[in-house]
């Protein structure tokens, strides 16, 4: 979800300190949730600032050091499954990750993991 814009954020901050109503009030009013409006007085008070923080996580994978050694390992050996790879980065890096940390981190180099079908040959028909 966006950040709700500086406007609004104004708008409340006004009708709060004119004390045109509650904090319940103004959430109502403004058709935003109470402690929307608790938390921008609250950050109003502490800092004088109205923008929004930082949305989201944009923190580093703890694979990102691991980059190139698993491109080499996966060139020299393609058909790894993702359980062999974890298995692999946990004996010969000493580092622990689960299988959806590495699949993500495959996903964001564009590196897909299929799976092989390995089925019998069907036996040749005679006549």
């Amino acid at each position: 979800m966006k950040a709700y814009s500086v406007d609004i954020r104004t708008k409340i901050i006004t009708a709060y300190l004119d004390c045109e109503g509650s904090i319940t009030q103004l959430s109502k009013r403004f058709k935003v949730s109470r402690d929307f409006v608790f938390i921008i007085i609250k950050k109003f008070k502490d800092t004088g600032d109205l923008s929004p923080g930082k949305q989201g996580n944009n923190r580093a994978s703890k694979l990102e050091p691991f980059t190139e050694f698993i491109k080499s390992m996966l060139s020299d050996y393609p058909s790894l499954t993702l359980s062999e790879i974890v298995e692999i980065l946990e004996n010969e890096k000493k580092i622990t990750v689960h299988i959806t940390t590495l699949s993500r981190f495959l996903k964001k180099l564009n590196i897909t993991r299929k799976k092989k079908l390995y089925m019998p040959l069907k036996p040749k028909r005679k006549g």
